[in-house]
């Protein structure tokens, strides 16, 4: 630790691990980011512990209040159908397709190869992601593989694109390669907001709306959705499921 690297973990006291949460803190982390951390600390004395490295761990209970987070805004049916109309002519559109049909991380899709999917496209095991800054893939965020079985237009739409492929990825850049996710945010799905006039919601927002409209169609429940997406049930409502109907309060009258 940059803070106090030069102390053995047995100096590490209760002061100290404070000490170590302000530094974390006046390097400009958020909340929820300074929490992640101490967890990621908390689980290392744990271990070093276990190994008669450390005799307490001075990151029991230790956390910072975070912002509220905002509920999650789906598209709705209609604004997907302007979407995906958008790009109908575009290069990206099967991907765009692809992120809003099966709800699966950014990365996942961009290291998406053809050796994942099922001999019929009707499956894809998820296990890897493409990690933009380091310009490598590794595996998936939770570190956990999944396979998501595929809707039949999904299915149809990658059957056809493996017809004519001839790059081991599904969804390789125009040059070939993985696709550059800042180069696609700033050329392409910015500007479809402008254009339609729809209100702007980043491309991780493909995630959560198809799990919110699973869930509120009653085709998945909670525990499947959250499954087929990599997450905790928890996770999935706390940051994924966001109402898709939102129906204006009766007047008593």
């Amino acid at each position: 630790m940059n803070c106090f690297r030069d102390l053995e973990v047995d100096q590490v006291t209760d002061k100290k691990a404070i000490v170590f949460l302000r530094y974390l803190q006046d390097c400009g982390q958020s909340g929820e980011t300074v929490n992640l951390n101490l967890t990621l600390v908390r689980a290392i004395w744990k271990w070093g512990i276990k190994k008669g490295l450390a005799r307490i761990n001075p990151w029991l209970d230790m956390k910072v209040k975070t912002e509220p987070r905002r509920a999650a805004k789906p598209f709705s049916r209609e604004e997907i159908q302007q979407i995906l109309a958008a790009f109908e002519a575009n290069y990206y559109h099967h991907f765009v397709r692809f992120l809003l049909g099966v709800g699966c991380r950014i990365g996942e899709a961009i290291a998406l190869e053809w050796a994942a999917l099922n001999e019929d496209c009707s499956e894809v095991w998820i296990g890897k992601a493409w990690d933009a800054k380091g310009k490598r893939v590794k595996s998936t965020k939770t570190n956990e593989t999944r396979t998501v079985p595929i809707s039949p237009n999904i299915q149809k739409m990658l059957q056809e694109l493996r017809e004519q492929s001839e790059s081991k990825l599904v969804f390789p850049a125009p040059k070939g390669g993985y696709i550059d996710g800042n180069n696609f945010l700033k050329r392409h799905w910015k500007p479809l907001f402008e254009n339609t006039g729809i209100e702007y919601r980043t491309l991780y927002n493909s995630r959560h709306t198809r799990w919110s409209h699973e869930i509120e169609s009653g085709n998945l429940t909670i525990a499947e959705a959250a499954d087929y997406a990599g997450n905790s049930r928890r996770t999935m409502m706390d940051r994924y499921y966001g109402a898709t109907k939102r129906p204006r309060l009766k007047d008593f009258d």
